[in-house]
């Protein structure tokens, strides 16, 4: 999941750009004409040389979280909930496995029980399965 604003440079987006340059890149390119982009927007982008693996940037945080002491929660929950379905929607089409990580609760300010209860019912009205990666950030 990503912000409205342009902002990649902390939590798990850092280790996905440096691995999938073509994620970072693709999101960036979204703001050079734009200061913000519309909340609700899905960006597939293609691995390089990987036929079946996509990167999914859901745009479903408004805005970042300053600090530590920040206690604002900046991601949508109805618009996450519309990224997902786009998510499930494009996965079936493609014939896709997904998997991602625990999105929304560090610097979009959410609450993971919220989201992975989100993540549960829209993966299984799909009748889709979504696997949550649980990766350190360094």
């Amino acid at each position: 999941m990503v912000n409205n604003r342009g902002k990649w440079g902390r939590g798990f987006v850092v280790a996905l750009g440096r691995q999938y340059p073509a994620a970072r890149k693709s999101y960036l390119d979204l703001f050079r004409h734009e200061q913000r982009i519309p909340l609700g927007l899905v960006q597939f982008i293609p691995v390089e040389n990987q036929e079946r693996i996509y990167i999914a940037n859901m745009v479903a945080q408004d805005g970042i979280r300053k600090n530590s002491r920040d206690t604002e929660q900046y991601i949508s929950y109805p618009v996450l909930r519309n990224c997902l379905e786009q998510v499930c929607e494009f996965a079936l089409a493609k014939r896709l496995s997904v998997q991602m990580p625990m999105v929304g609760a560090g610097l979009g300010g959410g609450s993971w029980d919220i989201i992975s209860a989100y993540i549960d019912e829209i993966f299984s009205q799909y009748k889709l399965t979504c696997k949550i990666v649980k990766l350190g950030v360094s």
